[in-house]
């Protein structure tokens, strides 16, 4: 039996490394988001209020449909519940970070 060993769940299937990363991201902010949709213990209709989307997109982020959302729109929810966002580059690095 031959064992394929991968870094991302993403990764199986796929040989994009632009697609990887973009999903991979996506996937992070996502459930960045519902983990505090989930410990604020809001109903789906709630966090679309928070949010400022509909209850049908937060069902979707709830169910992981990465498809559905843009890293740009991720972080849009994540600034609505409170974070802030800062990019720092050098030579061999770029990093979002995002602070409560």
């Amino acid at each position: 039996m031959n064992v394929i060993k991968v870094n991302s769940p993403f990764e199986v299937g796929r040989t994009d490394i632009e697609e990887i990363a973009d999903l991979t991201t996506r996937a992070h902010l996502m459930l960045n988001i519902r983990d505090v949709i989930d410990h604020n213990k809001w109903s789906q209709k709630q966090a679309a209020t928070v949010l400022r989307t509909t209850q049908p997109r937060i069902s979707s982020l709830k169910n992981g449909e990465a498809s559905e959302f843009s890293v740009g729109m991720l972080i849009t929810f994540l600034v609505r519940l409170g974070y802030t966002s800062e990019v720092t580059s050098s030579k061999d690095k770029i990093q979002l970070e995002l602070k409560k």
